[in-house]
C-alpha cells in the first residue's frame, strides 16, 4: 500500500511496520499465490499461511547463494562470493545454485570461478517467484545479503547464512529460519 503508484494496483496490502519482514512479506506473497489452480501451488500458499506446515519432497542436495541485492550498499563484494565459492567446492561435494533477478544475471557469472565451472550454475532472472521459493525449499543451505531471499528461505525454513553490512537485523529483517546465521560487522555508523 505504500509503494509508488500503489493505486494503480487492484489488491493492496497494508505495511506493518513494527513487524519482521517475513511477515509483511507473507501477506503480501498469499495475494500472489492463487488457491486451487493446482495442488502444489495450494501447497505453497498453506505453507505461506502457516510456516510449521512442511512441504515434501525435501532433498537437500545444493548450496544456493545469492550475490545481489537491489541496493549495491548491501553486496557483500563480488570477489569475497567468488573465493567463498571456492573454498565451498573444495570442502564439501554438493555443486552450487545462484539465484538472484535477470539484473543479478551479470554479478553471477562473475562469481563462477572457471575452473570449477562445472559444478557452478548460474538461474539468476530464470525462475517465477513460485519456482525461486521451491528451488530454496530444496536447497541444503542459502547463503545471501541482506536481501529478498534470506525472507524466501525463512518462509520455507532453509537454513540460512545471512551477510549484514551497512544494516543491521533487528530492525526486522534477519532471517528466522531454524538454522540460520547472521554474519555482520559492528560499524559505528550502523545503520548507515
Amino acid at each position: 500500500a505504500t509503494s509508488s503508484l500503489s493505486s494503480v494496483y487492484n489488491h493492496r496490502v497494508p505495511y506493518h511496520k513494527h513487524v519482521h519482514e517475513i511477515e509483511r512479506q507473507r501477506a503480501f506473497l498469499t495475494l500472489y499465490i492463487f488457491p486451487n489452480v493446482t495442488k502444489e501451488m495450494h501447497l505453497y500458499k498453506r505453507q505461506l499461511l502457516n510456516p510449521a506446515i512442511s512441504l515434501t519432497g525435501n532433498k537437500k542436495q545444493f548450496i544456493l547463494i545469492a550475490p545481489g541485492s537491489v541496493w549495491n550498499t548491501k553486496r557483500w563484494p563480488a570477489h569475497h562470493f567468488r573465493t567463498l565459492i571456492e573454498l565451498l567446492l573444495q570442502q564439501q561435494p554438493h555443486p552450487i545454485c545462484l539465484i538472484g533477478s535477470e539484473t543479478d544475471r551479470e554479478l553471477c557469472d562473475s562469481i563462477i570461478p572457471a575452473q570449477h565451472h562445472e559444478r557452478v550454475q548460474n538461474v539468476a532472472g530464470t525462475m517465477s517467484l513460485n519456482e525461486t521459493i521451491q528451488h530454496i525449499r530444496k536447497a541444503h543451505i542459502l547463503i545471501a545479503n541482506d536481501s529478498a531471499p534470506i525472507h524466501l528461505a525463512s518462509i520455507v525454513n532453509c537454513p540460512t547464512i545471512a551477510l549484514f553490512g551497512p544494516t543491521h537485523p533487528n530492525f526486522g529483517f534477519a532471517p528466522i529460519s531454524d538454522n540460520s546465521l547472521v554474519l555482520q560487522k559492528d560499524m559505528s555508523c550502523r545503520p548507515c
